[in-house]
């Protein structure tokens, strides 16, 4: 709206976000003026509402204030509420007001004619706590900002004069300003403002209205008189408070427990100096004819009773909030009024009436010390001390030869205890709290970053200090660290030990797994499912073209885990076909049949025998030996070979068996080197855990730095 109508901003109309009042100075030209107020709406084509608009006003209220021929004067219905606003009466009333002028950010526009000022607009604003600990020019930087913004259409037609006894000028010109100064600065560098010394408060807009509306009743003279009574019948007290020669109150105190007359007296001293000090009163006369409590109080006398004595530091610290307190002994023929009060609430039944008014106190307000018997637990630095400085050694120690060993290796030193050591020549000992802090600082404070158990414990060692358990202390410290947790690293280690499969004969259990996708190959073949027999070996392959399945079967989420011999084989079959393929790797397929035949008739390390020779009970005669004969090819007799090739297979069990006893001393060799590299992780009902975070579960913005394990769960 200022940019719309900046022409006509402060010359013919004013503006204030959605408000708008054309104004004229003579008659006449009113109609030219709206005439140009309205071109420039159809201009930037805007509307406006025809049941807020109204014409040829003499004046009428725009932003809070009356607008009329004369100028702009203030509204009388909020100098109404002003005047009417009903006086604090209460300490709290008077405290709250003072609160909320206290927290006002406040400032005041004002048009200077000669000698006149007259105000234009007041603003007004509560700060946030957190402003209000601002330094005292910033908060004066923030009114002036705050001031600009609300009245803006003024800030921009005229020029502003600033009036103040601060340098705030000083301050905002300042070239090295950072921070929240120079970003105000910037804001009111696009207003003409002015800086001028405050001579004198002509235009004050807020009167101090609380010295006003509260009665100055603090140095009126007051007078308290108190008494107390104990009988068997029960106990009591009765209270006189007076200003100047009037009575302001009169109460009687009833005790629901035992008390004797000087706790009777010190309870009823008590409560009325509560309510004098509610009632504001800086001045203040006891009286009181118990001469115990006035001596007391006055510290002509000391005060041995531990019940008093608690008593005593209350009324003390009552006393120290007056400015003026005097405590006076009177006969007991001197007041009669509070002595009849206080056997009456002595003797009173619960009933009460409404002539006086009457407290009950079921508990001692202050609360009785109770003493139990504790066994003092010693340190463990309190025997090697003793021991070093009196030659005492433990009573309970079961092994004394033992401790005077371990003695030796200890001094004192201005009665502090301290351990011959090797890395340092002396190590302090610390009790328990000092060591805890000591690793908290150490582990996680200014200079730490989160090192493990052993490695801080070593630090803590070459800093010089000690204690018993240090080692294990700091492994438990690290374990309990969440921080250290959470981001610790994965561990790569086995959780349990190496579960072997028991298989003794050949195509007793078959593993099978899926390779690809491949190029495609002839036949639109482009995976490959391999099945390997986990005793002798045997690898079979097919290419597919698809997987389907007509139904699927979901397994457990716990099932075995497989030894991973399917796996290993589909790394030996892809290892040769690349290999064997050039730039053709279309021709995958074609490759399979040689890729097995070799891998079939090779020795396996498990074995020591070939695939083939544990399946068919012979070695199989390979493609070279035909080319190149060897002597089996070459002495080939074929009755004499069948002769061999039956003897074979009754042996074959034989040579099965042991391939077995190999295999299981295999896996025992396999086993023991794994297990030794196991780190157990059990874990019990209602443990809580941490869950490794995976990819998809950490937050995008924390990159490199995001934690290894959530939780716990």
């Amino acid at each position: 709206m200022d940019k719309v109508f900046h022409h006509q901003i402060g010359r013919n109309m004013e503006i204030y976000v959605d408000d708008m009042v054309a104004k004229t100075t003579q008659e006449r030209s009113h109609c030219d003026d709206l005439q140009e107020i309205f071109e420039q709406i159809r201009a930037y084509k805007m509307r406006l509402n025809p049941e807020k608009c109204a014409f040829g006003v003499q004046g009428g209220k725009f932003l809070g204030f009356m607008l009329t021929s004369r100028g702009i004067e203030a509204n009388p219905e909020k100098c109404e509420a002003i005047l009417n606003m009903k006086s604090p009466k209460t300490i709290k009333e008077v405290r709250q007001l003072a609160g909320r002028v206290a927290a006002l950010s406040r400032s005041a526009l004002v048009i200077e004619t000669g000698k006149m000022h007259q105000p234009v607009y007041v603003v007004s604003r509560v700060m946030q706590p957190m402003k209000q600990r601002y330094p005292k020019i910033e908060q004066l930087a923030l009114t002036l900002v705050i001031t600009a913004r609300r009245l803006r259409h003024y800030f921009q037609s005229h020029t502003i004069i600033v009036r103040t006894n601060q340098p705030l000028r000083q301050i905002l010109t300042k070239p090295e300003l950072a921070g929240r100064l120079t970003k105000w600065s910037i804001e009111l560098s696009e207003f003409d403002i002015q800086f001028q010394p405050r001579s004198a408060l002509k235009a004050q807009i807020f009167a101090d209205f609380i010295s006003e509306l509260t009665s100055d009743e603090h140095n009126k003279y007051w007078e308290l008189h108190v008494d107390g009574a104990s009988s068997q019948g029960g106990s009591g007290a009765g209270i006189i408070l007076k200003e100047e020669d009037n009575m302001v109150a009169e109460q009687l105190l009833q005790f629901y427990f035992p008390a004797s007359n000087n706790q009777a007296e010190y309870e009823a001293l008590k409560a009325r100096l509560k309510l004098a000090l509610n009632l504001q009163v800086q001045s203040l006369t006891a009286h009181c004819d118990s001469l115990l409590v006035v001596q007391q109080i006055r510290g002509e006398y000391q005060v041995k009773d531990p019940l008093l004595e608690r008593y005593w530091l209350v009324a003390k610290d009552l006393i120290s909030k007056f400015s003026s307190f005097i405590i006076l002994h009177v006969h007991r023929e001197k007041n009669v009024r509070a002595n009849i009060l206080s056997k009456l609430a002595a003797t009173r039944g619960d009933t009460q009436t409404s002539v006086l008014s009457q407290l009950t106190l079921k508990k001692p307000s202050i609360e009785l010390l109770s003493i139990t018997s504790i066994n003092h637990l010693h340190g463990w630095r309190t025997p090697f001390l003793e021991y070093i400085n009196t030659g005492t050694v433990p009573k309970d120690d079961l092994n004394p030869q033992n401790f005077r060993r371990k003695a030796s290796l200890y001094t004192s030193i201005a009665g502090e205890l301290y351990k011959r050591g090797i890395s340092q020549a002396l190590l302090k000992c610390l009790n328990t709290d000092e060591a805890r802090e000591v690793m908290d600082e150490v582990h996680e404070g200014i200079c730490g970053n989160y090192i493990g158990g052993r490695a801080l414990a070593a630090k803590i060692v070459r800093t010089g200090y000690f204690w018993p358990t240090m080692k294990r202390d700091c492994i438990t410290k690290v374990k309990t660290c969440d921080k250290c947790q959470k981001h610790e690293a994965v561990s790569t280690k086995p959780a349990d030990v190496l579960h072997s499969m028991e298989v003794s004969w050949p195509f007793h259990r078959w593993g099978l797994d899926i390779l690809g996708s491949f190029p495609i190959a002839p036949g639109q073949v482009k995976f490959l499912l391999v099945s390997i027999d986990y005793f002798s070996k045997w690898i079979e392959a097919q290419p597919l073209a698809k997987i389907t399945a007509e139904k699927h079967h979901f397994s457990s989420v716990e099932h075995p885990q497989t030894n991973g011999q399917a796996e290993a084989t589909n790394r030996v079959i892809l290892q040769a076909i690349k290999r064997k393929l050039d730039n053709a790797k279309g021709e995958w397929a074609e490759l399979i049949p040689e890729i097995l035949w070799s891998y079939n008739t090779t020795i396996q390390t498990t074995t020591g025998e070939t695939p083939f020779k544990l399946v068919y009970g012979s070695e199989a005669l390979i493609p070279v030996e035909v080319g190149i004969p060897t002597i089996r090819t070459e002495l080939y007799d074929e009755q004499h070979n069948t002769c061999t090739r039956n003897a074979e297979l009754d042996l074959v069990e034989e040579d099965r068996e042991i391939t077995a006893i190999k295999q299981r001393a295999m896996k025992q060799l396999a086993a023991r080197k794994l297990n030794s590299k196991v780190v157990p992780r059990a874990f019990s009902n209602d443990d809580l855990v941490l869950r490794r975070t995976e990819d998809v579960r950490r937050p995008p913005s924390h990159g490199k730095l995001a934690a290894n394990w959530e939780g716990p769960f």
